[in-house]
């Protein structure tokens, strides 16, 4: 099976984080001393307490294609030039029989056959370099997590072979961190997600 290299692993599990904050952020010694401390403190506080469905711990649960979110998913996939969505009108947004959902393989897929995907972060990525700081199913996270524009409708087969292919490469959920006094999160977060967006690539077969 394809895996992606280490080095995106890395950054995936926390490494851009840190690399934004080496790069942008001209800490003291002293505070970049904290915050490696912050993070050993969780990784050890995780091994005494391991946490088993950290995902549904850490971000909590992905919104239905029928919710508000799915729909507006759908509205703006719909809007796209050209759409990736077809069978869907939006005199009535409920009515989702006909739907159809265009793959990035270019095929066509029924809608009951694709799942709520994140696009252009990952969950497991934004959780590693940012939600962890905001702390398990903060206000922040669950924003993030119901926010229409961090989805694409994508053909399940495809989402979830991703989803082994990032399991197998050791994509994994860091515990939460706690940042010391001075470093906060809401400042560093641009940065950092603006690094998140498509930066894994493909995978190396």
């Amino acid at each position: 099976m394809a895996k992606y290299p280490k080095k995106i692993v890395d950054l995936a599990n926390g490494g851009i984080f840190k690399r934004v904050v080496a790069k942008h952020f001209h800490f003291s010694k002293a505070t970049r001393e904290a915050i490696d401390k912050a993070h050993r403190n969780a990784d050890e506080a995780a091994a005494r307490n391991p946490i088993t469905r950290r995902r549904n711990a850490y971000v909590g649960s992905t919104p239905s294609k029928k919710s508000q979110v799915g729909q507006d998913v759908i509205r703006r996939m719909d809007g796209e030039t050209p759409p990736r969505i077809r069978g869907w009108d939006p005199d009535y947004p409920d009515d989702l029989t006909d739907v159809q959902v265009k793959g990035s393989d270019g095929k066509w897929y029924e809608l009951e056959d694709c799942d709520m995907g994140h696009s252009p972060i990952d969950a497991v990525t934004y959780w590693n370099n940012v939600g962890r700081y905001h702390g398990p199913r903060s206000e922040q996270v669950r924003d993030w997590m119901t926010d229409p524009d961090n989805y694409e409708l994508q053909p399940g087969p495809i989402n979830q072979a991703d989803g082994r292919i990032m399991g197998n490469s050791g994509f994994t959920y860091q515990p939460p961190v706690t940042l010391p006094d001075g470093v906060d999160i809401a400042v560093i977060e641009p940065r950092v997600l603006e690094d998140l967006k498509n930066f894994k690539g493909d995978p190396v077969p």
